[in-house]
């Protein structure tokens, strides 16, 4: 299974880092290939993914869920036709201020081209994590910090 883990920051304290990580509309938003979400409950969201492989472009559904939510730790899934989508997010109060968080994302093909999804996948892993950081970090430094 391809994955990747990165540290980053956020300007934030960790309370909202995780309220915000713990709804599946926020994480979505946060996932590169992801065109559209629609939040089904409090724990879930349906994600509209796009991958794009050389000249082919795939839009598919993909089931969102938030699986564990603690004081330091939050973990979602999204699974669909082509793939299953995994992240844990752990994080502290960062001694300068806002949060230290650390991401692991992996990504996971299935289906009949599973082995050309987890290539594509691998090569995908490590800049989809990165850009899932920098994504927060600049949603997350928009919005005035609020306590959980």
């Amino acid at each position: 299974m391809p994955e990747a883990t990165i540290r980053f920051h956020a300007p934030t304290d960790p309370g909202t880092l995780r309220r915000l990580l713990s709804d599946p509309a926020f994480v979505a938003g946060n996932v590169p290939q992801v065109v559209g979400v629609e939040k089904t409950s409090e724990t879930t969201a349906r994600w509209t993914v796009q991958i794009k492989i050389g000249p082919m472009t795939r839009k598919s559904v993909y089931d969102g869920e938030l699986v564990e939510a603690t004081d330091t730790l939050v973990r979602f899934r999204a699974t669909g036709p082509e793939a299953t989508i995994e992240g844990t997010v752990s994080f502290a109060p960062a001694p300068s201020g806002g949060t230290e968080a650390e991401l692991t994302l992996s990504m996971k093909g299935s289906g009949p081209l599973r082995a050309v999804l987890d290539a594509y996948l691998g090569k995908r892993v490590r800049e989809d994590a990165e850009k899932f950081a920098k994504n927060v970090e600049a949603r997350v430094g928009s919005s005035p910090p609020t306590t959980a």
